[in-house]
């Protein structure tokens, strides 16, 4: 299995060395047909796009790290086309509310970026007692520790 650089650093810069890692191991990977190669660049070009979004709102870069890192694992190792398109469909964090408990729609639902989702939506939003908790125990869970006063 492949390793991406093992860096958590707050730096937006890493951003970059991912990207370049993720695009040269898939340049040099002939395990995988041109169809996979090619639907995986273009993957990883709009993960990259999207992650270059959260970095421009201003959101934590520990975070964000940890969503890229975790999209580009899925992505390298996905076997399908199918599966890249659902790797970076967005619906896939959003999760929903069913009898008293959240489903997740994808195997691919990261919590981390779920609560960048919330927190894009909240304010906009008369939530629900249940979408509250969910919201607030995410931010606990992934915030803690930073400054929101910043």
């Amino acid at each position: 299995m492949r390793k991406l650089i093992d860096v958590d650093a707050p730096c937006a810069i890493f951003i970059g060395y991912y990207f370049s890692d993720a695009i040269a191991t898939l340049i040099v990977d002939e395990t995988i047909n041109n169809e996979l190669k090619e639907e995986k660049k273009n993957t990883i070009l709009s993960l990259n796009s999207r992650i270059n979004f959260y970095l421009s709102e201003g959101l934590p870069s520990y975070l964000i790290n940890t969503i890229y890192k975790k999209r580009l694992d899925f992505i390298f190792n996905a076997k399908t086309v199918s599966e890249m398109h659902e790797i970076m469909d967005m619906k896939s964090n959003y999760p929903v509310y069913n009898y008293g408990s959240w489903e997740f729609r994808s195997k691919y639902h990261l919590d981390e970026e779920e609560l960048i989702l919330w927190s894009k939506v909240s304010p906009g939003l008369k939530m629900t007692s249940h979408a509250s908790e969910r919201f607030f125990s995410l931010g606990e869970k992934y915030l803690k520790g930073f400054n929101l006063n910043k």
